[in-house]
């Protein structure tokens, strides 16, 4: 890591908040937005062995980022993606997002997660609303938005995967491809 040496002594007010905000931009990129350090996961089934979903997992996942999870049936890629959700606990480890530890007594969970999303392989959408309906619902409810800026920022994620013609489509009416797209945009209503 590079480090740079300003004097703000001689600097105007406005000159001095630049250098803060390009200091502040510098470490935010060189700081992971996840960081998962020895995580341990453990599932005891009653008259079998012990099964080690996770063994001493570490990674970190820089901010704009992609990381794609893959791996066999049963290699605890599911358990590791709900751990860092928090909706798994594990037995040792530390998980970090965005300097929020996870594992932390004090952290707000609940709060946590409007900025944390996650598309499972079955993404619930509600069959009784239309494609916008499914993503503007969690948008007023969790995040508190105004039905008008939620439908807004739906169309243009209904629009960003190629289905805006489907806005007023249930569920069932939309073939696999387009469902699955569309099954990502509530998750990006949060804009996690």
């Amino acid at each position: 890591m590079q480090s740079t040496s300003v004097s703000l002594r001689q600097k105007t007010p406005a000159a001095k908040q630049h250098l803060y905000k390009k200091a502040r931009l510098e470490m935010e990129s060189q700081t992971p937005i996840i960081t998962v350090d020895n995580i341990c996961k453990t599932f005891e089934i009653p008259g079998q062995a012990p099964v080690n979903a996770l063994k001493n997992v570490t990674n970190h996942v820089d901010k704009g980022e992609v990381l794609v999870v893959i791996g066999p049936s049963g290699s605890g890629k599911s358990t590791f993606l709900r751990a860092l959700n928090g909706l798994q606990p594990i037995d040792s480890g530390s998980i970090v997002i965005d300097g929020i530890a996870l594992t932390s007594k004090k952290t707000n969970m609940n709060e946590l997660r409007q900025g944390v999303g996650m598309v499972f392989q079955h993404f619930n959408l509600f069959e009784h609303k239309t494609a916008l309906e499914n993503i503007v619902m969690p948008q007023t409810v969790v995040l508190k938005r105004s039905v008008e800026e939620a439908e807004k920022i739906g169309r243009e994620l209904l629009e960003r995967v190629g289905i805006s013609d489907k806005e007023r489509s249930y569920p069932q009416a939309i073939i696999r491809g387009p469902a699955t797209a569309r099954g990502y945009c509530p998750l990006t209503g949060y804009e996690p």
